[in-house]
């Protein structure tokens, strides 16, 4: 099977970048500092009664909140710049003219950015391992981790090159690719927050001196967060960190949710990363047409 030519013209580019070099460099250097002030303060507890090294498990979902940062305001740099600077330079009509199909274009700039992100989380696994190691979780959890980055990485991957396919200029690109996820997260946020208010408005309004009448019945609305990217990532990290997940939610809730709505609740991650992945691919085919030169020929001829 052919590697992408998009993503190993971008793989062979970075790779002789002193630049990535120096980047991996930096960020192990904070990474390896996080791990050693965690030490020294384990050091200091040691002389007070002894220290739990299973409070190094910690570092799991520190390492994880700042390496899904690093995808949220990496990633969308790298493909929004990516269709959007080929413009700037004028190589994307050369590029077009090539055999490679707009669509394998777009795919091969997502890639190359989850290649990149890639390499700072596996460059991480020696300094997270320190949570495996000392702190006693289980090396499953980080293998998993790293699946949630692949699948994190492809959705804001797709919503950037998206973005720059739409917009002419860099700079519009990505301020549009910061907007479009953060409205993602936030939006289905404040949605699902808005009904879940107005469901326990109306259940708590029936009060009649008794007790409440009727029954909380949160019905399709939980489906508001399935289309929430972040909520996969979250859910895993708090599943392998704190040993609650959503799952255990809906098992509380289980009586005032309908049998569909308790089903998807335990198998949430499973859902999510599915509807997500379909998103982000509806976005890859748009950015797609976007940029393919014969979406134009075909407006011009139906407008004749």
């Amino acid at each position: 099977m052919m590697m992408n030519p998009i993503l190993n013209k971008e793989l062979t580019v970075g790779s002789r970048s002193i630049k990535m070099s120096i980047h991996l460099m930096l960020y192990n250097l904070i990474l390896g500092g996080i791990a050693i002030i965690t030490l020294l303060i384990l050091r200091e507890e040691s002389a007070y009664g002894g220290a739990d090294y299973q409070s190094l498990m910690a570092l799991f979902p520190i390492l994880a909140t700042l390496q899904c940062f690093i995808i949220l305001f990496m990633i969308p740099v790298l493909t929004a710049s990516s269709i959007a600077g080929e413009r700037e330079r004028q190589t994307l009509d050369v590029m077009l003219t090539t055999p490679i199909s707009a669509f394998s274009i777009v795919l091969g700039k997502v890639f190359s950015a989850m290649a990149q992100v890639l390499m700072y989380v596996l460059s991480s696994i020696p300094i997270m391992s320190l949570a495996f190691i000392i702190g006693g979780m289980s090396w499953s959890y980080i293998l998993g981790f790293i699946v949630m980055v692949i699948y994190a990485s492809f959705y804001v991957g797709a919503v950037g090159v998206y973005c720059s396919a739409k917009k002419k200029k860099t700079i519009a690109s990505v301020i549009s690719s910061f907007i479009f996820i953060a409205a993602s997260m936030v939006g289905t946020v404040v949605g699902f927050s808005i009904c879940i208010g107005i469901i326990q408005s109306q259940y708590y309004a029936t009060y009649n001196g008794n007790g409440y009448t009727g029954t909380l019945n949160y019905g399709l609305t939980p489906l508001w967060m399935l289309f929430n990217p972040a909520v996969p990532v979250a859910n895993y990290v708090c599943h392998a960190f704190f040993g609650y997940s959503i799952a255990d939610l809906g098992a509380s809730g289980k009586d005032n949710l309908p049998a569909s709505m308790y089903f998807l609740t335990q198998h949430w991650n499973v859902f999510g990363v599915i509807v997500n992945i379909l998103v982000a691919f509806w976005f890859i085919r748009r950015a797609a047409k976007n940029i393919n030169p014969l979406k134009k020929v075909k407006s011009k001829k139906n407008q004749g």
